[in-house]
């Protein structure tokens, strides 16, 4: 079979509307994926998806928040029934607070974990049979320097770091022999507007 005749990778980027998700929504689009736009904005998410379009490119939008238990599987279903497939997942959506654990509220840690860990738990989880479909696939969980060594006043976000790191190593090993690559990204601080 001809690369002309192969269909379109896809790729799901959480995260896409600002910051390192949308940098790497753009990225995908230039080595060729067809992006579906992950994010809470619906301007913002219209404005990558023009951006993509005007320069030849395919993108569609996934509109949610990923600490909805429900997000993940509803933006991986659209991937699939719109684009017939899902071959990566990028898991870029997250948020901080600045606070030491004294001044971390329960509303704020909540927040943190429930975009950071349980959003990329989620994602991840309905990704994983799309990506098996299409023969294997890609995950990229964007974690972090603080998942790696702590950070003051930086207690959840570290925390949350640290689980993404974690869970990554762990679904590595168990999808692999599926041919599912899972990894994760540890920047250092990023402005990301």
């Amino acid at each position: 079979m001809s690369e002309e005749n192969e269909p379109a990778r896809v790729a799901l980027v959480t995260g896409a509307t600002s910051g390192i998700g949308r940098a790497c929504a753009l990225r995908l689009s230039i080595e060729g994926f067809t992006v579906v736009v992950g994010g809470r904005n619906e301007s913002r998410a219209a404005a990558l998806v023009n951006e993509i379009t005007a320069t030849g490119g395919i993108a569609s939008t996934a509109l949610g928040d990923v600490s909805d238990p429900t997000y993940g599987s509803s933006a991986v279903t659209k991937a699939v029934t719109d684009h017939g497939r899902l071959d990566v997942l990028v898991n870029a959506a997250g948020v901080i607070t600045r606070a030491d654990a004294e001044g971390t509220t329960d509303a704020e840690w909540r927040r943190v974990m429930s975009t950071n860990v349980d959003g990329v738990f989620w994602t991840s989880r309905a990704s994983v049979p799309a990506l098996r479909a299409a023969g294997g696939g890609v995950i990229v969980n964007i974690s972090s320097t603080c998942g790696l060594v702590g950070n003051a006043g930086l207690v959840a976000y570290c925390a949350s770091k640290g689980a993404v790191s974690n869970m990554t190593r762990a679904m590595a090993l168990d999808h692999a022999a599926e041919g599912i690559r899972i990894n994760a990204i540890c920047p250092g601080a990023v402005d990301t507007d």
